[in-house]
């Protein structure tokens, strides 16, 4: 099974590029798909988002080799990911995807979004864990966390964060930040595209703008450089498609 894929990325307006992907065909050998894209932030954020890119492949695979399911390899994943992060400071959202036959599993931490597409409706596979979501909120209180303009605030007071999970920044560890990912499953054959992006796209363009650019294009290539042109702003982007 090899499935048609594009991906566009671009830089915005910032000084340099922390959103990345990754793609991998006949994963573990059974010609099933897996990929994501990922949202680097703080400090080392180019250096977090290469290491969150390249890890969480290779753990998840790890985790499928040793006879896990795919929701526990996601846990898993994530879980060691996050234990090897080896910067003080900065971060990484992200929106992975294993593609089977007959399912589409996906997991993710942060903002960075995951939907599935056809003709009729569409289904967002993804949960945007923001401070301000009222059940993270909630969580993060729990906990003794400071939540300050929707925005979550490091013990000490010196920084902010408006995410709620993510792989690393270790400075928010204390205060409620976590990253266990949001699983769904769901049948492949219901579905035509898979649209995966960071929230350089996803905070210009809602859910049904993008759902109205799959069905005009009805081509991965078409669909992800119309995303990438309609969706230019200030900040970093990164989108893929997938046709399933």
């Amino acid at each position: 099974m090899t499935l048609r894929v594009s991906v566009e990325r671009d830089i915005g307006e910032r000084d340099g590029m922390e959103d990345s992907y990754s793609t991998h065909q006949n994963f573990v050998e059974k010609g099933w798909f897996f990929g994501g894209v990922y949202d680097g932030h703080g400090d080392f954020g180019l250096e977090a988002v290469s290491f969150v890119a390249q890890n969480v492949p290779v753990n998840f695979r790890k985790a499928l080799l040793v006879g896990m399911s795919p929701e526990e390899a996601f846990q898993e994943s994530y879980k060691k990911t996050a234990q090897d992060f080896p910067f003080g400071w900065g971060g990484s959202c992200a929106a992975n995807f294993l593609i089977t036959p007959k399912k589409v599993f996906c997991g993710n931490v942060g903002d960075c979004r995951v939907l599935v597409v056809n003709d009729k409706r569409y289904r967002q596979l993804s949960f945007d864990h923001r401070v301000a979501v009222p059940s993270e909120t909630e969580r993060i209180l729990e906990v003794g966390g400071l939540i300050e303009n929707r925005r979550l605030i490091s013990k000490d007071e010196s920084s902010w964060i408006m995410v709620s999970r993510s792989i690393g920044d270790p400075t928010y560890r204390e205060v409620g930040l976590i990253e266990t990912p949001h699983i769904t499953v769901c049948m492949r054959r219901s579905w035509e595209f898979l649209v995966a992006g960071s929230d350089g796209l996803f905070d210009k363009l809602s859910n049904a703008d993008v759902v109205k650019v799959v069905r005009k294009f009805k081509s991965p290539k078409r669909i992800s450089s119309e995303l990438k042109k309609i969706a230019e702003n200030s900040d970093n982007l990164v989108v893929l498609v997938a046709r399933l």
